[in-house]
């Protein structure tokens, strides 16, 4: 019997024919701009559709053969408004409709891509292009995270199966993309009778680490007027969170590897040893196995902690979620909208802070705001720069003409990864999108 060829990916083309036998694209409605309070839930999976012609009319889905209809509940979206073809890359055009599509709050002068995590404008409405599993879940819920991001759906369908297991737990993710609100629901899912017991390792007061964590007697040091007891014992019989893991110092962390190895802690100033049933997740924002490589972390903690260990995607590759978190922080606020320009920057931004920093803008921008709608000049401004009403000009001087070319080529050698280019060239990723703006640089040239 013949064996069955191994498929390689030897070309661009060989990797986009086996996304497409894995993955299919999916459109995702994440934000309108006239009701940010409200986000449209709007997923719609693009598996086996040649055509799809967006507009207004709606809500409403209609599939007829290998064409479908998305209509949008948006009075600034035309009925025939843009139209989609479905092939190897989505190519997007403009139907002659009243207010324009762009991509990327750009408009559209002809038949433009849709990459990856692309943001499309039809109306006052954007939709997101992402791909996920055939036919696989298209939004995913876990505790009070909703969310539309297959990247989450993968994270949250395992954290669901080990919850009730006693594997250790590692989260790792960029500051303020919710590894605590996760760990509390992993918890609440454990069935441990215990109590949930959050701490955060960086902000353990010097010195008193190991009393904080493990406890201590009477007498230990001076000002140990009595016994306490740590966090450790604190959380038994329940799950103990320990946030910014990577910042516990050495001594700390041999106390704890006696905890996840013995079952046990003993406080600081005494011998006995008090048994615990701990069930530890952590959490940390920093690059563990270098730490340990640089001999900053203990290898054995780690191979304790490390159990499984999940990694929470950015808000900047969750996009798709924009709209159900700024909708979040407005929640009793009312009725709420804001100005295009102010919604391209909300959707454009980058979002170093992730969700926290998310949340903060909106909740200032609503009190500035006054109950008109949000502008442009009541977002931080770390935001709002990143905002295109118009394209900026075409550099007009031999050193802007220099750099122009710099860009090209990176962006060229890495097939129009912006992330990529920017490693390439020493600078961070919202740098390099400053200077595409400017120059008029699109990651498709």
């Amino acid at each position: 019997m013949a064996q069955k060829p191994i498929e390689t990916l030897e070309s661009p083309a060989d990797e986009q024919a086996l996304r497409r036998k894995a993955l299919s694209p999916r459109l995702v409605a994440v934000l309108c701009y006239d009701r940010l309070d409200a986000p449209p839930s709007l997923v719609v999976e693009l598996d086996e559709v040649d055509e799809v012609i967006v507009g207004g009319g709606g809500p409403d889905v209609v599939r007829r053969g290998r064409s479908l209809e998305i209509a949008l509940d948006d009075p600034y979206a035309s009925r025939r408004h843009a139209r989609i073809r479905v092939g190897d890359r989505l190519v997007v055009e403009d139907l002659g409709s009243r207010n324009g599509t762009a991509i990327g709050g750009r408009p559209l002068v002809g038949p433009t891509i849709l990459d990856e995590g692309g943001a499309l404008e039809v109306g006052h409405t954007v939709l997101v292009l992402r791909h996920g599993p055939r036919r696989g879940p298209l939004t995913t819920e876990l505790g009070p995270t909703r969310s539309a991001s297959p990247a989450f759906a993968s994270l949250a369908e395992r954290l669901r199966r080990l919850a009730p297991t006693e594997v250790s737990l590692l989260l790792v993710g960029e500051t303020g993309t919710g590894k605590e609100v996760l760990a509390r629901h992993v918890h609440q899912l454990s069935g441990r009778s215990g109590p949930f017991v959050a701490v955060n390792c960086g902000a353990l007061v010097e010195g008193l680490v190991e009393s904080e964590l493990f406890g201590h007697r009477r007498g230990a040091f001076t000002g140990a007027t009595g016994d306490r007891r740590g966090y450790v014992e604190a959380a038994h019989q329940g799950t103990l969170f320990l946030d910014e893991i990577g910042e516990l110092p050495p001594s700390a962390q041999t106390r704890l590897l006696r905890v996840l190895d013995a079952r046990e802690v003993v406080p600081v100033g005494s011998v006995q040893p008090v048994r615990v049933d701990v069930r530890v997740v952590a959490a940390t924002h920093r690059d563990l196995e270098r730490l340990v490589g640089e001999q900053r972390f203990r290898a054995d903690l780690y191979a304790r902690l490390a159990g499984w260990v999940g990694v929470l995607p950015p808000l900047r590759d969750r996009r798709e979620d924009l709209g159900a978190l700024v909708a979040h922080a407005l929640e009793g606020r009312g009725r709420r909208s804001c100005t295009v320009t102010a919604g391209r920057a909300l959707v454009a931004h980058d979002w170093p802070l992730n969700v926290r920093g998310l949340v903060k803008a909106i909740e200032a921008a609503a009190v500035l705001a006054e109950g008109r709608p949000i502008e442009l000049a009541d977002l931080p401004n770390a935001v709002a720069p990143t905002a295109t009403s118009e394209p900026p000009p075409l550099p007009d001087d031999e050193e802007d003409e220099e750099l122009r070319q710099r860009v090209l080529a990176a962006l060229r050698a890495h097939q129009g990864n912006v992330t990529q280019a920017a490693v390439a060239l020493g600078k961070h990723r919202q740098q390099l999108q400053r200077w595409m703006r400017r120059l008029r640089i699109e990651p498709t040239d």
